[in-house]
């Protein structure tokens, strides 16, 4: 603040609200400006964090009436129809999976086994867009950027890593989960998985 002279620090101590006697020497002015600065800034500071803090407290406060939104794969389900279909792991491994949508549904899908599944799952799974419902396939190539022989693995397409055959709708007040009662399997005509 020394650059300025005496007159436009009692301007500033004017702005700041500061009473300025006429004889006040430039050190003891350029001072009072200073401190006036410092507790203007450290005012606007703290009324900035109460603002937080009001802000922060409004949105923490729950109203009871207030209830958590369900997840949108929840809703998903919820409103799709039920379908009886056979899961088959793609990639011949015979692979049993186990995955959660929604936070609220744990689907445990056995290979070859009829299930009670959504609409909205299968049709999610067969989604080539869905990096979960698709493997990369890969193939050797020539480096370009290399001199020597060298080759590098490319992903030259996708395959489906999960199948599902429909067989038919399912009661809605069906749970969902895999099929064990043959009379299930005889009436839509699955044979039924041989133990392994």
């Amino acid at each position: 603040m020394s650059e300025l002279t005496i007159e436009q620090l009692r301007e500033k101590a004017k702005k700041l609200g500061l009473k300025v006697p006429p004889n006040i020497k430039y050190e003891k002015l350029e001072e009072m400006v200073q401190v006036a600065v410092y507790k203007k800034e450290i005012e606007l500071k703290e009324k900035a964090k109460a603002e937080r803090a009001k802000d922060v407290s409004a949105m923490l406060s729950l109203d009871p009436q207030t209830k958590a939104k369900p997840a949108p794969e929840t809703i998903a389900i919820a409103n799709s129809k039920k379908v009886y279909a056979v899961y088959e792991d793609a990639n011949d491994d015979e692979a049993d999976i186990e995955f959660n949508k929604g936070c609220t549904h744990t689907f445990h899908l056995y290979h070859g086994y009829l299930h009670v599944l959504p609409q909205c799952l299968i049709d999610e799974n067969k989604d080539m867009n869905n990096p979960i419902g698709k493997r990369p396939i890969h193939a050797m190539r020539q480096n370009p950027n290399s001199r020597v022989d060298n080759m590098i693995s490319t992903i030259i397409g996708h395959k489906r890593r999960y199948r599902y055959e429909v067989y038919g709708d399912a009661p809605q007040d069906a749970k969902f989960g895999v099929i064990l009662d043959k009379a299930i399997y005889d009436k839509l005509g699955v044979p039924f998985p041989e133990a392994a």
